[in-house]
């Protein structure tokens, strides 16, 4: 599943195209996904993050939560398997820092 992540994060994006994203990690901060996290929470961390919301309009037109949720963690994830981005999991919670 990782290889297809990749393959299609790539499509899109290269990890210097989301420099501004991988900034924000960088500056000491983290992000807390999971499935059990309403999507409208996502709202209020993809505002939080320059970048982010860019990144999203390039995989598309989402503008309900649930697909800007989608598109959140895909971007995460893509960068975390570029290694620009550590990943811990705990319980059924996903944790992105650098």
């Amino acid at each position: 599943m990782n290889r297809a992540v990749l393959a299609v994060f790539d499509e899109t994006f290269t990890p210097a195209t989301l420099q501004a994203v991988v900034g924000y990690f960088e500056g000491g901060w983290g992000v807390e996904v999971s499935d059990q996290m309403p999507a409208s929470e996502y709202l209020e961390g993809i505002s939080a993050i320059p970048g982010l919301r860019d990144a999203i309009g390039e995989l598309g037109p989402f503008e309900s939560p649930a697909l800007m949720a989608s598109a959140t963690e895909f971007i995460l994830e893509g960068l975390h398997l570029h290694q620009k981005l550590n990943r811990e999991v705990s319980g059924g919670r996903v944790t992105y820092r650098a």
